[in-house]
């Protein structure tokens, strides 16, 4: 029994069921195949069984097929090769930043921190420094 759904409506249904009541039924569509995947000729006579079908694909696939390997040679391969020596990059060094010349921090009586030209006073009057 495979697992039950229910509607909106709260109808419950059993796809797995239904599934396997149909499976000799001819699928919608322009490919001649039953619900199982069984390929069909004329009449709705079965040609191939799904099961041979799968079985051509993976045999003949050029990537198909398995190939005994042992885990143990790699890793001896692995064993003897030399550690890699890694040489570390020169930093780029960090260029300090100096205030323009031409400017200066003034800081507010609130706490604020304005950057003025040197020749100006932070209420927009002109100071000799």
């Amino acid at each position: 029994m495979g697992r039950i759904y229910r509607t909106n409506r709260g109808t419950p249904i059993d796809i797995e069921a239904i599934r396997l009541q149909n499976q000799k039924e001819i699928a919608a569509g322009n490919v001649n195949m039953n619900a199982r995947g069984d390929l069909l000729g004329k009449g709705g006579k079965i040609i191939k069984k799904a099961s041979d079908i799968s079985k051509k694909q993976f045999t003949e696939s050029p990537r198909s097929g398995s190939k005994l390997t042992s885990l143990k040679s790699d890793i001896d391969e692995d064993i003897k090769q030399e550690p890699k020596k890694y040489i570390e990059a020169e930093k780029p060094k960090k260029k300090k930043e100096s205030p323009p010349k031409d400017k200066k921090e003034v800081i507010l009586p609130n706490g604020d921190i304005i950057v003025v030209d040197k020749d100006q006073d932070p209420d927009g009057e002109i100071t000799n420094d």
